[in-house]
Parts: C-alpha cells; structure tokens; sequence
C-alpha cells in the first residue's frame, strides 16, 4: 500500500511539472519536468520490481500446490 502512495505521489508530482511546463516553458520548468518523469520511471520500475519478487516468493512458498505456481504465473503474463 505504500508503494501506491509513493507512485501516486510522484505521479501528482510529474503532472504538476508538466502542467508548470506548460505554462511557462522555460529551462528551469523543463528540467524539473526532466527529472520529475525520471523519478516516475524509477518508482515504476521499482514498484514492478516488488511486486514480481512477490509472486516469485509466492511461487516458492507454495512448493506442494502446483495449481497456485499456475495462478501466479497467469498474473505474471496478464
């Protein structure tokens, strides 16, 4: 759930960059929107990174229950 947060924040944070961009375009806006979507691009690729190492652990912890290595890999691939 904390990870929702962090990336709806920095999310709200990158809209409000561009939006700021946007009405004045000018270095200083461009580069605090250059590293508001690099830090959307970091947290993603975090919050993905979580949630596969759970599904893996998942997988682990279910060693006896081929039926639930199934389901999470379905999850993985949809």
């Amino acid at each position: 759930m904390n990870e929702d947060v962090e990336l709806l924040e920095v999310i709200s944070k990158r809209d409000m960059a561009t939006i700021m961009h946007m009405r004045t375009p000018d270095p200083l806006t461009k580069e605090n929107l250059a590293d508001a979507r690099k830090q959307v691009k970091r947290v993603v690729k975090e919050t993905k990174n979580r949630w596969l190492q759970t599904k893996l652990d998942e997988i682990e912890n279910h060693k006896d229950q081929p039926r639930n290595h199934w389901r999470a890999a379905r999850e993985i691939v949809d």
